[in-house]
Formats: C-alpha cells, structure tokens, sequence
C-alpha cells in the first residue's frame, strides 16, 4: 500500500454554557496521519451503491485509526460513511461534506 497522503481527523466541537470552557467551531484535532487515500471509482459506486458518486473516497491503514466525525484531506472536509475491518487492515469510505 502506497501511504503518502496526509489526512487530518476532527471530533465535532460541542458548545458549552460554562463560559470557561473554550469553544473552537473547527472542532478538536484528534490525530494527523499519512495514509493510504484513493477516490471511489464510479463503476463501482454504481455496481456497489446503484448510483454514481464522484465525491466519494476509500481510506485504507494497517493499523486502526482513532474515532473521528470528520476528516480533511488537502484542505476538503470529509464525513466517513462506512468503516470495515478485515484482520489488521481497516478501510473507511468517506464522503465529501456538503454533498448529497
């Protein structure tokens, strides 16, 4: 596997009433990684899904990523979709944030 692309994972800011909290609207940085990106190609997001979605990209690792509710990769938000576990590799798909 070819790991060279650099992916920032987020955990969703949650506002608070308690005015000393710190409330940060881009959300907590959880990890930064370099890992395995490639886009879903549009055959198979047909023959998988029933529709063709062009925004759509696979994450693949070796080992497990920490849980995050978005992600961004060359400056683009990400939500992931579906997460798979097989052995000691993991693949999440993940969909362009704003898109249907």
């Amino acid at each position: 596997m070819n790991m060279h692309t650099k992916v920032e994972l987020y955990k969703e800011a949650v506002e608070s009433e308690d005015p000393t909290v710190e409330y940060n609207p881009n959300g907590e940085l959880v990890a930064t990684v370099i890992i395995n990106v490639t886009n879903l190609s549009a055959a198979r997001s047909y023959r998988d899904y029933g529709q063709t979605d062009y925004d759509r990209k696979i994450l693949r690792t070796i080992t497990p990523l920490p849980k995050f509710d978005y992600c961004v990769i060359d400056g683009v938000k990400y939500v992931p979709l579906e997460r798979q576990q097989i052995g000691s590799r993991n693949s999440i798909m993940v969909k362009e944030a704003g898109s249907k």
